[in-house]
C-alpha cells in the first residue's frame, strides 16, 4: 500500500491485523492487539520500517497531477485486459456514495435589486449517505441509504423510490461492515445476470470501504474491487477523491445535489414541515 501511496499508520496497520486475527479465530472483537504486538511484528520483520513522510510543496504538488491521471488509467485498462472485460461495459460498475444533509444549501432566487431576503433550512443535523451504483453500459441499481440511527425503521423508507433499501450506523456515514452488507444484499440482488463472468466494482479509496474479510469474499465471488489508488497520491495531495475517477460523482450527483436542494427549498417553503431524516426519502 505504501508504494500505492495509501501507506498505513502502525495503528491502522494494527488494526487490519487485530481484523484478521479475529477472522482466523485467534482473537475475540474485545481484544484488540496492541502496539506490543506492533513492536513483536516489526522484530520479527525488520525489512519493513517506519517512516516519516517527507513534505511537498503544493505548487509542485499540482504539476503532477497529469502523470497520476495517466498513471490511474493506464493501470484501469491493464485491470481491464487482465480479467477480460475491456469489451464488457455491462459487467463495469461505479459505486460511490453522496451526503446528504438535512441543513441544505438554498438555490439561487429572484428578488428586487438591494434586497434578497434569507432562505430557512432546517438547521444542523446528522448526515444520510446514498449509495448509488451504475454499469458502464447504463444500467442503475436501485438507491441504498445509510441513516444516523441504532436500528433501521420502516418510517424511514417512506416514500422512497421502487426497491430502495437502507441500513444505519451511528453516524450515517457507511463503513466497512455496512459497505459488505450492501454488495450481499443490495447489489448482487440488482446486478444484472453475468453467467458465472467477472464483475468489477470501480471504488473510492475511503479506508472504511477495504477490509480482509471484504476482499476475501469479493475473491470467492469472482468480484474485482478496483480502488482508484495511484501513486504519490497521498504525498502529491491528490487523494482517491479525484473526479476523473469517480464517474458518478461528476455525472451523477452534481445535478442530483442541485435537485435535492431546490426541493428542501421548496418543501420548506410551502409547509411547515422540516427536513429530517425520516423524509430525505
Amino acid at each position: 500500500m505504501a508504494a500505492y501511496g495509501c501507506d498505513y499508520t502502525l495503528q491502522e496497520c494494527t488494526d487490519i491485523a487485530t481484523e484478521f486475527a479475529i477472522q482466523l479465530g485467534e482473537r475475540t472483537a474485545d481484544k484488540s492487539l496492541t502496539m506490543k504486538w506492533m513492536r513483536g511484528f516489526r522484530a520479527r520483520w525488520p525489512d519493513i520500517q517506519k517512516f516519516s513522510p517527507r513534505a511537498l510543496e503544493y505548487t509542485r504538488a499540482k504539476m503532477i497531477k497529469k502523470i497520476i491521471v495517466m498513471e490511474y488509467f493506464d493501470k484501469f485498462e491493464q485491470s481491464l485486459k487482465r480479467h477480460g472485460l475491456i469489451d464488457k461495459p455491462h459487467l463495469i460498475f461505479n459505486i460511490d456514495e453522496k451526503g446528504m444533509s438535512v441543513d441544505h444549501k438554498p438555490p439561487h432566487v429572484m428578488a428586487s435589486a438591494g434586497y434578497c431576503p434569507p432562505a430557512v433550512t432546517s438547521g444542523k443535523g446528522k448526515t444520510v449517505t446514498l449509495l448509488g451504483c451504475g454499469s458502464v453500459s447504463g444500467v442503475a441499481i436501485p438507491a441504498y441509504y445509510v441513516f444516523p440511527d441504532k436500528r433501521i425503521n420502516s418510517d424511514l423508507l417512506e416514500g422512497a423510490s421502487p426497491c430502495t433499501s437502507g441500513t444505519v450506523s451511528e453516524t450515517g456515514w457507511s463503513n466497512s461492515k455496512g459497505f459488505r452488507t450492501y454488495l450481499q444484499t443490495h447489489f448482487l440482488k440488482y446486478a444484472p445476470g453475468r453467467n458465472g463472468e467477472k464483475i468489477m466494482l470501480i471504488m473510492d479509496g475511503y479506508g472504511s470501504h477495504l477490509s480482509v474479510s471484504l476482499v476475501d469474499w469479493a475473491r470467492s465471488l469472482n468480484i474485482v474491487l478496483f480502488s482508484c489508488f495511484g501513486p504519490f497520491e497521498r504525498m502529491y495531495k491528490f487523494k482517491c477523491h479525484q473526479s476523473f475517477a469517480r464517474p458518478l460523482d461528476v455525472s451523477s450527483y452534481g445535478p442530483f445535489e442541485r435537485m435535492y436542494n431546490f426541493k428542501c427549498h421548496q418543501v420548506m417553503r410551502e409547509t411547515t414541515v422540516q427536513i429530517t431524516r425520516y423524509n430525505i426519502c
